[in-house]
């Protein structure tokens, strides 16, 4: 196995996405997003197509194995990875994150349902507790004195205790 990475060149290589994208797009395992979703916001009038040499290929050899690219806004990152490479995770995480278009801290990756092993990478940056303390820094000084989050294990990972509790009845 050999990994390289190639920067994606909008004149060249949008047959490229196209058939990564077809090969690889499972609607079933909601594994990523379909090949005409690409193409639609590289010729959309509100998509800013001046960053997307930022967009990546990831190959094994001559067969692309994975793809990071952007959409509107240029903040939002999307991943397409291929079946048995999933350990690519990790890397395509920190490249997106490192390179990827994030202006004043904002970036935000969209994940399908089965992408859980990008999701987990992510996890392991503390994105989700960045998100959450740039979210608390710009609310605080407006007045807010508590947050809210639910109950989930997370929040206690990254030090929030419990709080309230609240009720919600509904006439049936």
């Amino acid at each position: 196995m050999n990994i390289t990475t190639k920067q994606f060149q909008l004149l060249s290589d949008i047959n490229l996405v196209w058939d990564f994208l077809v090969e690889t797009y499972d609607w079933k395992n909601d594994s990523g997003r379909p090949a005409p979703f690409f193409e639609y916001a590289l010729t959309a009038t509100w998509m800013d197509s001046s960053y997307s040499f930022l967009d990546r290929f990831w190959f094994d050899g001559d067969k692309v194995v994975a793809f990071a690219y952007y959409e509107a806004p240029v903040t939002d990152i999307y991943f397409n990875v291929r079946k048995g490479y999933e350990f690519l995770a990790d890397e395509l995480i920190e490249y997106a994150v490192t390179t990827m278009p994030h202006f004043n801290g904002e970036q935000q990756f969209v994940f399908s349902d089965g992408q859980q092993f990008l999701k987990d990478a992510a996890a392991k940056r503390g994105l989700a507790a960045a998100a959450l303390t740039k979210h608390y820094h710009t609310l605080k000084p407006l007045g807010a004195t508590h947050m809210t989050g639910g109950d989930d294990e997370f929040y206690k990972k990254i030090g929030y205790e419990k709080g309230y509790h609240w009720t919600i009845w509904k006439k049936e």
